[in-house]
């Protein structure tokens, strides 16, 4: 079963669902367990589908397009973000728990990079977030 036109992809769905069910036991797991699992099987499943097609999951489901509104940094230098990043930059503002750090004043500290990549400091070290959203220091 395809469900991204183009790609041919294969699920276990059974796999997936034993997956869940394990990350989702809750009687057994922290919040924290369940965050880990969830997203080691969303980095399982990227890979595959990467191993599966040839092409990276978020390229294939637009991830990758530039939102049409750049951000202004501190700078003043406006800097275009994916969807991905957009949205990697929000789960990381969301991890830091920075009092009185809006999330628009976090967005001011991007700063742009080669091929589309974005860096911005976050809890004393560099991380780097490509186009498709990765993220790494």
């Amino acid at each position: 079963m395809t469900y991204l036109k183009g790609y041919d992809s294969m699920v276990c769905v059974a796999y997936i669902y034993e997956r869940l069910h394990d990350a989702l036991d809750t009687n057994e797991h922290s919040t924290e367990d369940i965050d880990y699992k969830i997203s080691r099987l969303s980095s399982e499943m990227a890979n595959n589908f990467y191993k599966d097609t040839g092409v990276k999951i978020g390229a294939a489901l637009g991830w990758d397009k530039p939102l049409s509104k750049p951000v202004s940094n501190e700078n003043g230098i406006k800097v275009t973000t994916t969807t991905a990043q957009r949205n990697t930059l929000y789960r990381k503002w969301k991890q830091a728990k920075t009092p009185g750090l809006s999330f628009n004043k976090f967005l001011s500290q991007i700063n742009p990079e080669i091929q589309g990549a974005i860096t911005i400091e976050w809890c004393g070290m560099i991380l780097c977030i490509e186009t498709d959203g990765h993220c790494h220091s």
